[in-house]
Protein backbone atom coordinates (compact mmCIF):
# COMPACT_ATOMS: atom_id res chain seq x y z
CA UNK A 1 0.00 0.00 0.00
CA UNK A 2 1.34 3.46 -0.89
CA UNK A 3 0.44 6.40 1.33
CA UNK A 4 1.30 10.08 1.02
CA UNK A 5 1.14 12.16 4.18
CA UNK A 6 1.08 15.95 4.06
CA UNK A 7 1.85 17.46 7.44
CA UNK A 8 3.61 20.15 9.40
CA UNK A 9 5.57 19.52 12.59
CA UNK A 10 3.92 22.55 14.19
CA UNK A 11 0.41 21.10 13.74
CA UNK A 12 -0.89 19.23 16.80
CA UNK A 13 -3.48 17.30 14.78
CA UNK A 14 -0.70 16.20 12.39
CA UNK A 15 1.27 14.89 15.40
CA UNK A 16 -1.78 12.98 16.65
CA UNK A 17 -2.42 11.66 13.13
CA UNK A 18 1.23 10.64 12.81
CA UNK A 19 0.92 8.47 15.93
CA UNK A 20 -2.40 6.98 14.86
CA UNK A 21 -1.15 6.21 11.36
CA UNK A 22 2.02 4.54 12.69
CA UNK A 23 -0.08 2.28 14.89
CA UNK A 24 -2.44 1.39 12.01
CA UNK A 25 0.45 0.79 9.59
CA UNK A 26 2.09 -1.57 12.09
CA UNK A 27 -1.11 -3.66 12.15
CA UNK A 28 -1.33 -3.81 8.34
CA UNK A 29 -0.41 -7.24 7.00
CA UNK A 30 1.27 -5.94 3.84
CA UNK A 31 4.03 -3.48 3.05
CA UNK A 32 3.22 0.16 3.68
CA UNK A 33 5.26 2.59 1.60
CA UNK A 34 4.96 6.07 3.08
CA UNK A 35 5.93 9.32 1.39
CA UNK A 36 6.01 12.35 3.67
CA UNK A 37 5.20 15.68 2.04
CA UNK A 38 5.87 19.04 3.67
CA UNK A 39 3.08 21.48 4.36
CA UNK A 40 3.70 24.82 6.05
CA UNK A 41 0.79 25.61 8.33
CA UNK A 42 1.93 29.21 8.72
CA UNK A 43 4.46 30.11 6.02
CA UNK A 44 4.44 33.79 7.01
CA UNK A 45 5.60 33.07 10.58
CA UNK A 46 9.07 34.28 11.47
CA UNK A 47 11.91 31.87 12.26
CA UNK A 48 12.18 33.34 15.78
CA UNK A 49 8.47 32.92 16.38
CA UNK A 50 6.35 33.87 19.34
CA UNK A 51 4.64 31.94 22.13
CA UNK A 52 2.05 29.68 20.53
CA UNK A 53 -0.73 30.60 22.94
CA UNK A 54 -0.38 34.28 22.03
CA UNK A 55 -0.46 33.45 18.31
CA UNK A 56 -3.56 31.28 18.75
CA UNK A 57 -5.30 33.96 20.81
CA UNK A 58 -4.65 36.54 18.11
CA UNK A 59 -5.73 34.20 15.29
CA UNK A 60 -8.79 32.56 16.82
CA UNK A 61 -9.74 34.70 19.83
CA UNK A 62 -11.96 33.09 22.41
CA UNK A 63 -10.90 30.61 25.02
CA UNK A 64 -7.52 29.35 23.83
CA UNK A 65 -7.01 27.40 27.05
CA UNK A 66 -10.17 25.39 26.44
CA UNK A 67 -9.20 24.72 22.82
CA UNK A 68 -5.65 23.61 23.62
CA UNK A 69 -6.66 21.53 26.63
CA UNK A 70 -9.04 19.54 24.42
CA UNK A 71 -6.29 18.90 21.84
CA UNK A 72 -3.81 18.03 24.61
CA UNK A 73 -6.30 15.53 26.04
CA UNK A 74 -6.70 13.82 22.65
CA UNK A 75 -2.91 13.77 22.33
CA UNK A 76 -2.56 12.24 25.79
CA UNK A 77 -4.88 9.41 24.70
CA UNK A 78 -2.26 8.67 22.03
CA UNK A 79 0.59 8.82 24.55
CA UNK A 80 1.74 12.30 23.52
CA UNK A 81 2.78 15.18 25.75
CA UNK A 82 1.50 18.39 24.17
CA UNK A 83 2.69 21.44 26.09
CA UNK A 84 1.08 24.37 24.33
CA UNK A 85 2.43 26.67 27.02
CA UNK A 86 5.99 25.82 25.85
CA UNK A 87 5.37 25.67 22.09
CA UNK A 88 6.49 28.47 19.81
CA UNK A 89 4.61 29.55 16.70
CA UNK A 90 7.48 29.77 14.22
CA UNK A 91 8.14 29.15 10.57
CA UNK A 92 8.67 25.44 9.95
CA UNK A 93 10.54 25.62 6.63
CA UNK A 94 13.89 24.59 8.17
CA UNK A 95 12.22 21.75 10.06
CA UNK A 96 10.91 20.42 6.75
CA UNK A 97 14.43 20.64 5.30
CA UNK A 98 15.82 18.72 8.27
CA UNK A 99 13.04 16.15 7.98
CA UNK A 100 13.93 15.63 4.30
CA UNK A 101 17.63 15.29 5.20
CA UNK A 102 16.70 12.67 7.79
CA UNK A 103 14.64 10.80 5.22
CA UNK A 104 17.63 10.64 2.88
CA UNK A 105 19.65 9.12 5.74
CA UNK A 106 17.02 6.49 6.51
CA UNK A 107 15.61 8.31 9.54
CA UNK A 108 12.18 9.16 8.05
CA UNK A 109 9.56 8.50 10.72
CA UNK A 110 11.95 8.79 13.71
CA UNK A 111 13.12 12.22 12.53
CA UNK A 112 9.56 13.40 12.00
CA UNK A 113 8.65 12.13 15.46
CA UNK A 114 11.63 13.96 16.97
CA UNK A 115 10.64 17.22 15.29
CA UNK A 116 7.06 16.92 16.54
CA UNK A 117 8.29 16.23 20.09
CA UNK A 118 10.78 19.09 19.93
CA UNK A 119 7.99 21.49 19.10
CA UNK A 120 5.16 20.25 21.34
CA UNK A 121 7.01 18.67 24.26
CA UNK A 122 10.30 20.58 24.46
CA UNK A 123 9.11 23.97 23.19
CA UNK A 124 11.87 24.30 20.58
CA UNK A 125 11.63 26.45 17.48
CA UNK A 126 12.44 24.94 14.10
CA UNK A 127 16.14 24.11 13.89
CA UNK A 128 18.44 26.04 11.61
CA UNK A 129 20.90 24.17 9.37
CA UNK A 130 23.72 25.27 11.70
CA UNK A 131 22.28 23.21 14.58
CA UNK A 132 21.22 20.15 12.55
CA UNK A 133 24.02 17.94 13.94
CA UNK A 134 22.44 18.29 17.40
CA UNK A 135 19.08 17.01 16.10
CA UNK A 136 19.33 13.22 16.03
CA UNK A 137 16.12 11.30 16.71
CA UNK A 138 15.72 10.28 20.31
CA UNK A 139 16.37 6.64 20.92
CA UNK A 140 13.61 4.38 22.10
Amino acid sequence: MKVEIFSDVVCPWCYIGHKRFARAAARHAGVVEVTYRPFELNPTATAEGEPLLEALRRKFGGDVAQMTSRVAAVGAEEGLELHFDRAVSANSFEAHRLDRAGLRRGLGAPMTERLFAAHFTDGSTSPTPRCWPSWPPRSG
